[in-house]
């Protein structure tokens, strides 16, 4: 889609795909009050003896200046170009911004593949990504310290007293209903739900977006991709699009032997402790994937 210098735009806007190239980090860093996305951020946590883990030497704390937090989000180096931190544990580890497009063929949700229901984690991304105060209610908390134990506590504590040094009130700023019931759950992660009849209109939008078209290239070079995948990928991936992804998980230790983490936190099962495992793969891996079903370190199918 093609925006006129002075507003408008030509041509039809194409949802559901994914800019790769998004600074999602600097544009956090361009916010008039960059510390009230504090849970968003890597910390040093005392609970965890000082361990921090992500891209960043030290990340920030409770008594970093905003300049501090701008210059954390806003280094590529520290929070990547093209991904996106969906976890609010005090892990700088954010993931590649994945595409949403027809979504009837996908399951399960969220990084760590422990979201059943599209609408479930829709509502969790309304009721915790797009308003993080919402980390400061009983049912945050509750989230919080079962995802982190002291470290969760800290976070929530630490916020509070970020909220309130940057003049931050009336929050948590999103119109929710309390469900009642045990949190966390997955129809309410932090027992916030936002309505239930857009979140299954969304649920039907996503399914209804067609997969855009490959990309140009050298026909060889697409055959030799295919094989390549097909010979080494489909014991877990599906090698058909068009095909039900099934929702298990692969234990890491099956496809990458040569994983060695070293343990920064330790967590309640069926959580897994918190691990930082350098080498090929990203921080993201070793901290929440499949941990809240108890299965091991390993992504889902996909």
């Amino acid at each position: 889609m093609f925006h006129a210098p002075l507003g408008g735009s030509i041509g039809r806007r194409p949802d559901g795909r994914t800019n790769h190239d998004l600074n999602f980090g600097a544009l956090v860093a361009l916010a008039e009050n960059t510390r009230a996305l504090y849970p968003m951020a890597q910390f040093a946590l005392t609970a965890n003896g000082g361990a921090t883990l992500g891209r960043a030497p030290t990340g920030v704390t409770q008594t970093s200046r905003e300049a501090e937090f701008d210059a954390y989000f806003g280094n590529p180096a520290f929070y990547a170009i093209g991904m996106f931190d969906d976890t609010v544990d005090g892990n700088g580890d954010p993931m590649h911004t994945t595409p949403l497009f027809r979504t009837d063929f996908a399951a399960p949700w969220g990084s760590e593949g422990s979201i059943s229901r599209l609408d479930n984690f829709s509502n969790l991304v309304y009721t915790a990504l797009l308003d993080p105060t919402t980390l400061t209610t009983p049912g945050g908390r509750a989230v919080l310290n079962y995802i982190g134990g002291a470290a969760g506590d800290e976070i929530a504590n630490d916020y509070v007293a970020v909220l309130a040094a940057t003049g931050v009130t009336g929050y948590p700023l999103i119109t929710a209903e309390f469900v009642p019931g045990t949190v966390p759950n997955e129809k309410a992660l932090l027992g916030l739900r936002v309505d239930h009849e857009k979140l299954i209109d969304m649920n039907g939008y996503l399914d209804s977006l067609s997969a855009p078209r490959g990309v140009d290239a050298s026909a060889a070079a697409i055959v030799r991709g295919r094989s390549l995948f097909r010979d080494n990928c489909t014991q877990c991936h599906n090698a058909a699009q068009d095909v039900f992804v099934p929702p298990f998980v692969v234990p890491m230790g099956e496809f990458w032997p040569g994983d060695a983490p070293v343990t920064l936190a330790t967590r309640p099962k069926p959580l897994n402790d918190v691990l930082d495992s350098p080498g090929f793969f990203d921080d993201k891996m070793a901290v929440v994937n499949a941990t809240k079903r108890g299965l091991g370190i390993g992504p889902p199918s996909a």
